[in-house]
């Protein structure tokens, strides 16, 4: 994955929860002094220690990575500030190092619900957007769908960002990052899916196989009883035992045939419940089956009817488990359809959206999807949106 942005903390510190540039130092520190952030209740002697010199001392400990004490300082700061922006702001940015996206999400947004001032608001936005794509991120390795909709919900943090804040750059190249990660994250779901329509397919084959051998099982059920009840035990029925006997021998092999190709679906350690019995059943039908066999080969076939009957019960049970687990399958895969129709219908508008720009006046070059070049066309597309007008700071006297 390319370079993603992260975010910064109060007064230009760099959180440092990934690799690439933080946001503009100096413009965030102008923005904390327009605040006019520390309104002091009464005399500042009053104070033992005040929240402005609790909030620096939570931003020391933030950049060394004492977190649980830059906590301490934080909430020690809200209990007189208790309505800051700000330290709500850096409150979520210790959460999010501590990768508790819940409670920084909760403060990121206190932070752009109270503050009066465009650009704080926008970093708020980004930051929430920052959060968004780490639960992304988090999420990959087990639920991609989850992670699409973590990655959906940061782009769309970013874009509120933007409209906030329409210089605040880092959020447009982590917006073209997340955007660029979807299209991925949908190749890759995909062929999820397709490799999901061919374990279907190889399972139903196993079930068909099963029930194949279920009948097999039965018919030869029959003849030992057939061959039990005989009055007539001379030189053909020997010869019918014997037959019988292979007969057997071919659906144990056959049986455990089956057994291997349904072990060879899934690793030893990541086999559905539904398949874990399954092999259970089928190893119980092969155990029978060595049985019916052994009697048989002794000339005892009422008792081989018994263990040929046992065998097959085992294997319906296999059939029913498998089953089971088809179907899981096909609901899974149904909503991953339906999830990733709805991804690509709002990838395609974004898509239409970029090829509308491009239409424009301003001459741009083929994109190439790289770190650099979303730099590039984000700066153009910053120009744009400034010429058409964007919304200034709101000055306020005091911010809590």
């Amino acid at each position: 994955m390319m370079a993603w942005r992260s975010e910064t903390t109060q007064h230009g510190h760099f959180s440092g929860l990934s690799s690439g540039r933080g946001l503009c130092s100096a413009r965030y520190a102008a923005i904390v002094a327009a605040a006019a952030i520390f309104l002091l209740i009464g005399a500042a002697a009053s104070f033992a220690e005040s929240p402005r010199s609790l909030v620096k001392k939570g931003n020391r400990s933030l950049e060394k990575g004492e977190l649980d004490k830059a906590l301490e300082y934080y909430e020690r700061a809200s209990v007189d500030a208790p309505e800051s922006p700000i330290v709500a702001l850096d409150r979520g940015l210790a959460y999010l190092k501590r990768e508790q996206y819940a409670s920084a999400r909760e403060h990121f947004e206190k932070a752009a619900l109270k503050s009066d001032d465009l650009g704080l608001e926008a970093m708020a936005w980004y930051n929430i957007g920052n959060t968004a794509f780490k639960q992304a991120e988090r999420q990959e390795d087990s639920d991609l769908e989850k992670a699409l909709e973590h990655y959906k919900e940061a782009v769309g943090f970013y874009q509120t960002a933007l409209e906030k804040d329409p210089a605040l750059s880092d959020a447009a190249f982590n917006l073209e990052i997340a955007r660029l990660t979807i299209k991925d994250l949908l190749d890759r779901i995909n062929k999820q899916r397709e490799m999901m329509e061919q374990m279907q397919e190889q399972m139903k084959e196993i079930v068909d196989s099963l029930k194949s051998l279920v009948q097999r099982e039965s018919m030869s059920a029959d003849e030992s009883r057939e061959l039990d009840s005989s009055a007539d035990r001379g030189a053909g029925w020997e010869r019918r035992i014997d037959e019988a006997r292979s007969g057997q021998g071919d659906i144990e092999n056959d049986t455990g045939a089956v057994q291997e190709k349904l072990r060879g679906l899934f690793p030893a350690d990541q086999q559905p419940p539904p398949v874990q019995q399954a092999l259970g059943a089928i190893d119980s039908s092969l155990t029978n089956q060595a049985m019916a066999q052994g009697e048989l080969s002794g000339k005892d076939p009422g008792a081989a009817a018994g263990a040929q009957d046992r065998a097959r019960e085992q294997l319906e049970k296999a059939i029913e488990s498998l089953t089971e687990e088809q179907d899981q399958q096909q609901q899974q895969q149904q909503q991953q359809e339906g999830q990733q129709q709805a991804g690509q219908q709002e990838q395609s508008q974004e898509d239409q959206e970029q090829q509308a720009e491009k239409q424009q006046p301003e001459a741009h070059e083929p994109r190439d999807e790289t770190a650099q070049a979303i730099i590039e066309e984000e700066e153009e597309n910053k120009k744009r949106r400034q010429e058409t007008g964007r919304r200034g700071y709101k000055k306020v006297d005091k911010d809590w």
